[in-house]
């Protein structure tokens, strides 16, 4: 994360997708580099990784609203709304 703000976006991807390689389970660096990758304009890779963070943070709502908002801007107004839903609910997603 500090790589982004040192306008090193790149580096941040490759080190988020090395922390991923290493622990696939640990929902933190999906969401880290679904935010990096959405901010690059790289939608669909985004939301492969926010979908996971999702999984692995449920009561993470930066998890959810980061989906929400890369699967809006993929063009996905009911995975959007879902994830929206989400993030006012706490994670918990209505029936």
């Amino acid at each position: 994360v500090a790589q982004v703000r040192l306008g090193e976006a790149e580096a941040a991807i490759g080190s988020l997708q090395k922390a991923v390689a290493l622990n696939p389970n640990d929902g933190y660096p999906h969401k880290n580099l679904g935010a990096i990758l959405a901010r690059q304009g790289r939608g669909g890779e985004a939301v492969k990784h926010l979908r996971l963070a999702a999984q692995l943070l449920p009561a993470d709502p930066q998890s959810w609203f980061n989906l929400a908002g890369a699967l809006e801007e993929t063009g996905d107004p009911d995975g959007a709304e879902l994830g929206s839903t989400c993030v006012k609910t706490g994670g918990r997603r209505l029936a």
